[in-house]
This record gives C-alpha cells, sequence and structure tokens, in this order.
C-alpha cells in the first residue's frame, strides 16, 4: 500500500515547508530550492522491504545534499531515479547526467549531490542500504547514468 503527500492540501504559504519537511523525512535531507508562490508537487511512497519506492511528480527547482546535511543524518542509502517525464539534470562528485524520459541514474546519498529540473517533471525512485548491493560498485558509481534506448529519429 502506498501513502501518499502532495502540496495541493496544503495552503500556499506552507507549501514550501510541508514539501521541505515531507522530502526530508521520506527521502533525504535535501535542500530544496523551490520557486515562490503556487508550486505543486506530490509523491506516492511504497515500502518494498529494506527498499522505498517513490513515484514523484514535481515542479521545477533544485535539491542539494550537502556535506553539512549529511553529517548530520547519513541514512547510507543509494537511490535509482528513472525519469518519466520532463529532463532532470543530476550532479554528484565531479559528473553530470542529463537525464530524459527513461533515463535512469543511481546516486550514493551518502555523497553531496545536486538535482535541477527547470520545468516539471516526473519519476519514479528506488532507495535502498547501500549495503544491500552485491556489487561495491554500485555504492562507490556516484551519478552514473544510462540512457535509454531510442529509436533512430528519421
Amino acid at each position: 500500500m502506498s501513502v501518499v503527500f502532495q502540496t495541493g492540501n496544503e495552503p500556499v504559504v506552507s507549501r514550501r515547508d510541508y514539501w521541505q519537511h515531507v522530502v526530508h523525512d521520506l527521502l533525504a535531507p535535501l535542500e530544496l530550492r523551490l520557486p515562490e508562490g503556487d508550486f505543486r508537487s506530490r509523491v506516492a511512497v511504497t515500502e518494498a522491504g529494506s527498499a522505498q519506492i517513490f513515484d514523484l511528480t514535481t515542479t521545477r527547482g533544485q535539491a542539494l545534499l550537502t556535506p553539512r546535511l549529511i553529517r548530520h543524518s547519513d541514512a547510507g542509502l543509494c537511490k535509482i531515479d528513472v525519469l518519466v517525464r520532463g529532463h532532470l539534470v543530476v550532479e554528484q562528485e565531479g559528473r553530470q547526467a542529463l537525464l530524459r524520459p527513461g533515463d535512469f541514474v543511481l546516486v550514493d546519498l551518502s555523497r553531496p549531490c545536486r538535482w535541477i529540473n527547470d520545468t516539471a517533471a516526473a519519476s519514479v525512485a528506488l532507495s535502498f542500504p547501500a549495503g544491500s548491493c552485491r556489487s561495491r560498485t554500485c555504492a562507490r558509481s556516484p551519478a552514473w547514468s544510462c540512457p535509454a534506448t531510442r529509436a533512430p529519429r528519421r
């Protein structure tokens, strides 16, 4: 069963604080840079053993995972983001991944990272303990992305 959180149920004046709280409690202690005024975001989260699955829709903005935030709250998680709609840039340790629909990226949430979307975007994400990877490569490959297979343009 999924639990849904959405900004549309909150007064416009408190949406930023509400969304910051939701993201911090569900995903990671991210610093959000959101547009002023009426923005809308939604996340449905489902528990799957030690992993969590997120169905996220958000307006434009940025999310930063800083060294200070990691020192205060490092859960030792990795996350795979699969972009469904829009465009997303993910930056981690000097690497940058530009995601289009169908692309995905692996992020180590124990290292600084930045997510940037200039327009509304939708994604599905899976967060899981870094130690659950059989390969050491999983937790040590920041901002590694894989483009979706695309048919040649005609």
